[in-house]
């Protein structure tokens, strides 16, 4: 059984990690000490039968607070294979260690100071050591470190070399044990912690966001399986269960829930208000950049890349929307809208695509694709005429608006005429989405609550009329339908298109 130890400390500063560089030292200066050998006595708190418990005493600088054992650490994060040494404070930055077995491999107390400081601030760590990183998974789960460290050769932690960006954000390598010092961990917790700390970040953590209501176990694997087959992997998936009954699906909830890529939540109360549950989701994401996702739909396997794409060649715009297919669920059927719907602007085309997103099959697999629209004077003035599947946004561009109302339906027409009116949208013209009609399923509530949504739909362009007016005249395009006494709908299009859209192109 692995030991658990507590131990406080100090830390010196240093600029020998390449990470710190735009960072001077802290300008406390700090003196270089021998380890000091502490006294072990029992720790006071209870502990489980078989583990050996140890405090250590603080280095104590003269007046300096000496810091109290803290209590012990989850069961989880105790439990956790390979952990050697730990120590746990729920006020420090958490510390993982790889690569070490015992405290005494590190430098001196004094080194791993975070820096000189006062006796009212503080400057230490909460460690916990680990042989390898053959289990990071579990151990980002449940133990969640704010700080990584590598010892010895980089390129034997191979789990974390193949780690999403947000985790490798927060790692530092050094060859050497002696080599570590506390101001290194402490520009790599901040770093972590505090968006450009470092600088603009080269690579934009994803939030994709899903409200799940009695799903089905494998509809809810599937939109899960299809989220693990990203291409680009540095995502979250943050859910909010608005406490689910069926057995599939709070099993499938449980699986997907011990993934440390998940962010699962459950209301107190259960809430039906779908405007309410997105707005909780956004707020409780950590990624840089909003993505939808239903709970029985999937994601192409390129498509999270994509929208990092679009944000990255058009940092001017805050929303990104692709192409996607409506699929009848069980059948390689489609859904027609034909070619007169979103006021005559929709249309659809055929693509063989190499697998079936269904099954995940890798067989040649024909979609019928829906063509998402332009912005232009008519269609951003309907449900129907607004990005559907793919919708994603920056999460300065959803702040910027305002974020979620408490629509019980339309409520994502209503945040994306908030966001035309704030920022602008650029088109990714490829197969990002497959959206599946399940009978009987609580998917699709459009079909249900479809007078509802006309109705809100319609008294929300009222509301926001004067100003998507003005917004269309400030971004150059032609409101053709536009006039003094109201909206002419009849009026013909105008040849070319006069639409406020950025187009990625393929």
């Amino acid at each position: 059984m692995s030991e658990l130890l507590h131990r406080s400390w100090d830390a010196t500063p240093s600029n020998s990690d390449s990470r710190t560089n735009d960072h001077p030292d802290d300008p406390h200066s700090c003196r270089e000490s021998q380890k000091s050998e502490s006294d072990k006595h029992d720790s006071p708190h209870p502990h489980p039968a078989g583990v050996k418990r140890w405090a250590f005493a603080a280095l104590t600088a003269p007046g300096r607070v000496r810091c109290p054992t803290q209590p012990h650490s989850p069961r989880a994060a105790r439990d956790l294979p390979g952990l050697r040494e730990e120590m746990r404070n729920p006020g420090l930055p958490k510390v993982a260690i790889f690569g070490v077995t015992s405290m005494d491999q590190l430098p001196s107390a004094e080194q791993l100071r975070s820096h000189s400081a006062p006796t009212f601030e503080a400057d230490s760590f909460a460690f916990s050591l680990f042989e390898n990183d053959l289990d990071l998974a579990r151990i980002l789960k449940e133990l969640d470190p704010q700080c990584i460290v590598t010892i010895g050769d980089m390129h034997s932690f191979e789990n974390l070399m193949a780690a999403p960006y947000y985790v490798r954000n927060k790692w530092i390598h050094k060859d050497r044990a002696g080599d570590l010092r506390g101001i290194d961990m402490l520009h790599c917790f901040l770093g972590g912690a505090l968006p450009g700390y470092f600088g603009q970040q080269a690579v934009r953590k994803v939030s994709i966001y899903t409200p799940a209501y009695n799903t089905g176990q494998q509809r809810l694997l599937r939109t899960w399986r299809s989220l693990q087959r990203q291409s680009y992997v540095d995502w979250e998936w943050v859910i909010v269960d608005d406490h689910s009954s069926d057995p599939g699906t709070l099993e499938a909830l449980e699986e997907i829930r011990a993934d440390y890529r998940v962010s699962f939540h459950r209301l107190e109360k259960p809430s039906g208000n779908v405007g309410e549950l997105k707005g909780y989701l956004c707020s409780a994401a950590s990624g840089d950049i909003f993505v939808e996702l239903d709970h029985d739909d999937v994601l192409t396997p390129h498509a999270i890349g994509w929208i990092a794409e679009a944000f990255a060649t058009h940092p001017e715009c805050g929303v990104a929307y692709t192409n996607w297919s409506e699929q009848y669920e069980g059948k390689q059927e489609f859904h027609d809208y034909g070619t007169d719907y979103a006021f005559g602007y929709g249309k659809a085309h055929w693509e063989w695509h190499p697998e079936n997103y269904a099954t995940f099959d890798k067989v040649e697999t024909q979609y019928l694709v829906q063509d998402s629209l332009r912005i232009n004077a008519k269609t951003i003035r309907h449900i129907v005429g607004v990005p559907n599947h793919i919708r994603a946004w920056t999460r300065k561009a959803y702040h910027d608006a305002g974020g979620y109302s408490r629509l019980h339906v339309a409520d994502d027409y209503e945040l994306l005429v908030r966001l035309f009116l704030t920022t602008r949208f650029v088109q990714i013209p490829r197969l990002g989405y497959v959206q599946f009609y399940n009978a009987g399923s609580i998917g699709n509530t459009q079909h249900s609550r479809n007078k509802e949504i006309q109705r809100i739909v319609r008294f929300v362009a009222g509301h926001y009329e004067q100003r998507i007016h003005a917004r269309l005249l400030e971004l150059g395009v032609d409101d053709f339908i536009w006039t003094p006494h109201g909206l002419d709908w009849n009026r013909p299009h105008p040849e070319p298109e006069s639409h406020c859209s950025i187009v990625l192109q393929s």
